[in-house]
């Protein structure tokens, strides 16, 4: 993905491989466009898992229909 490309709620927007070689899809929470890529994601490999609310971040993107969106989303597992 790059910047200025159109992201889509559900989409793939990432895969990740981990130590045994698996490869996990992560789906985009919300369609919109690309306005940043973290590329500090590419040099601290752990930092997605560290820190995935402020500094482990993959795109920021501005949203296309964050309204409808909203209601595709699932609540966190706190929620249940």
């Amino acid at each position: 993905m790059k910047v200025d490309e159109a992201i889509y709620q559900g989409g793939v927007c990432a895969k990740l491989t981990d130590n045994n070689e698996l490869v996990h899809q992560l789906l985009s929470p919300a369609s919109g466009k690309i306005i940043e890529i973290n590329n500090q994601l590419f040099e601290t490999n752990n930092l997605l898992e560290k820190d995935p609310y402020f500094q482990g971040w993959i795109y920021r993107i501005i949203p296309t229909d964050i309204e409808n969106d909203k209601t595709n989303l699932t609540p966190c597992s706190s929620d249940f």
